[in-house]
């Protein structure tokens, strides 16, 4: 498979070139083996996120916290299947678990950027590339608490900005 692959565990790893197809004729072959780096940066709730990935297999690690339970938007702002998002944070029993893995940063549509994080505590959103990709890629994490209200039966005249960002409210 092309793309980056990152040895996540620590200690010892191998890399296996397999041949494909029933030829015996020699097949070149090119590779590169770097060391990935992992930055870790805080996330402001709200807060727009700008990311610049310089090197494919780099990754993003925003650590944030929530001091109670609630209902949270991955409010997308890069329309791409090429960088993925993975979120890590605590169960009810009080352990680190993986609670969404490899979502595509161009799920604006769907419910996989909506997360109910049901327990307070420290979270960890990683951004990567599943591809040969660098470059930026821009995000918000929007609490549903503070969604504005949306009055009933008042027209509603909005601009979004930037235009493929999210505005949302709630219903009363």
């Amino acid at each position: 498979r092309d793309g980056p692959r990152r040895a996540d565990a620590a200690g010892a790893s191998a890399l296996l070139l397999r041949g494909s197809g029933n030829t015996a004729q020699p097949m070149p072959v090119s590779f590169r083996v770097v060391r990935a780096k992992t930055i870790v940066a805080p996330l402001t709730l709200d807060q727009l996120q700008e990311v610049r990935v310089l090197h494919s297999g780099d990754r993003y690690e925003f650590a944030f916290s929530t001091l109670q339970a609630g209902r949270f938007l991955l409010d997308s702002l890069t329309d791409s299947a090429d960088w993925r998002w993975s979120l890590k944070g605590p169960n009810a029993s009080g352990s680190v678990v993986a609670l969404r893995s490899d979502v595509a940063f161009n799920a604006r549509e769907s419910n996989s950027s909506w997360l109910n994080l049901d327990v307070p505590g420290n979270y960890t959103l990683s951004v990567y590339s599943s591809s040969l990709s660098a470059g930026n890629v821009s995000f918000r994490l929007l609490d549903g608490a503070r969604f504005a209200p949306l009055p009933l039966n008042a027209p509603q005249t909005v601009a979004l900005a930037p235009g493929n960002a999210v505005q949302a409210w709630h219903l009363d």
